[in-house]
């Protein structure tokens, strides 16, 4: 399956927050297995070296916006919550 541009960015933008989120030391790991998994024909097709380096430049944004913290948090606390109930 080929997909489009904006898909593709979607994509990788989606798989890039999800890897964010989760414990520092995990996250190059995660990237190489998303990468793997999104260059897979039935998904996204393409180059899985270009798909990490992506991902690896999205996450690099999301370091540095403020805002992606704060959603981070929100989460975080939202977990927390839900846990305790």
């Amino acid at each position: 399956m080929k997909s489009d541009a904006t898909v593709e960015t979607s994509a990788t933008a989606i798989a890039a927050e999800n890897i964010a989120l989760q414990a520092p030391e995990k996250r190059e790991e995660l990237v190489e297995q998303m990468s793997k998994q999104l260059a897979d024909p039935k998904v996204m097709g393409g180059s899985s070296a270009l798909i990490a380096r992506n991902l690896r430049a999205n996450l690099k944004s999301l370091a540095s916006n403020p805002w992606a913290d704060t959603v981070r948090q929100q989460q975080a606390d939202a977990t927390k919550t839900a846990t305790l109930s």
